[in-house]
């Protein structure tokens, strides 16, 4: 293999974006295969055929580019319909619920009712309102899928050895004891991934916050909460996040250029 080395400098930001300073690098660029960006295109474009379809604004309402010139006050069933992409939802291997082996949506908790979820049947209907949680759960399993379609196109492996489950509008424990106290979803703006890696249960993704317009209709707070796994499956199954309060710092920068890493 033929290697080259070249120098290069990075510049260094303090939080909140304010220039610090820069710092130099060596890198090694080694002739082998270019990542293969073709095959992503070529795999979102097959993923509609793969499976159900669904349909959703996307990123979200408020960055879509054909909502943008709609006051968000006024939106309508008839401009938000006509502002829906086509997605497919590959690898479903149950109608009554969006998940597969490894990843699986829920409405509140692991042990959620069948009533809470979206079946197969239901998707025309649970596109229809981007403020409903069914309307969330299209986009979780949707993002998720996506996002891992990206990575694994560039020649990345995500870490498949625990489930994951996606709670759009969480409790705060969303695997409780089977006596367990009754639970409410927090009304508080927040989400995060849990990675439990010590305990061995499946891994967390988890949307807070019972309001209107709901975190679950944005497809990039999934691609967010997905980086932090990324992160974990290209580090031995630990993360940087694992590093104390700075690693857990640093990471919410990688999970955030997750989340802008791929355009539609």
């Amino acid at each position: 293999m033929n290697c080259i080395f070249r120098t290069i400098r990075i510049p260094l930001f303090l939080l909140g974006g304010f220039f610090l300073s820069s710092c130099a690098i060596q890198l090694e660029d080694c002739a082998g295969p270019l990542l293969n960006t073709q095959n992503l295109l070529s795999i979102q474009a097959n993923r509609f055929f793969e499976g159900p379809q669904a349909y959703l604004v996307l990123p979200n309402p408020i960055d879509s580019p054909q909502l943008k010139l709609f006051d968000i006050s006024q939106l309508n069933e008839s401009n938000f319909r006509s502002a829906q992409l086509g997605v497919g939802l590959p690898e479903l291997q149950n109608f009554s619920a969006l998940e597969n082996s490894f990843l699986k949506v829920r409405l509140n908790s692991i042990g959620d009712s069948p009533d809470k979820l979206v079946g197969v049947s239901e998707l025309s209907a649970a596109s229809k309102d981007v403020t409903h949680p069914k309307y969330s759960q299209v986009m979780a399993y949707h993002g998720i899928s996506a996002i891992t379609d990206y990575v694994e196109s560039l020649g990345f492996s995500v870490d498949r050895s625990r489930e994951l489950y996606v709670m759009v509008r969480s409790y705060p424990n969303p695997d409780p004891e089977p006596n367990a106290l009754p639970q409410e979803p927090s009304k508080e703006m927040n989400a995060y991934y849990v990675h439990n890696t010590y305990s061995r249960k499946p891994r967390y993704i988890q949307l807070f916050g019972d309001v209107k317009y709901p975190l679950g209709a944005d497809r990039d707070v999934f691609w967010h909460e997905f980086g932090h796994l990324f992160n974990e499956s290209i580090t031995a199954n630990r993360g940087i996040d694992d590093a104390s309060e700075r690693g857990a710092i640093f990471m919410e920068g990688g999970g955030q250029f997750m989340s802008v890493l791929l355009i539609t």
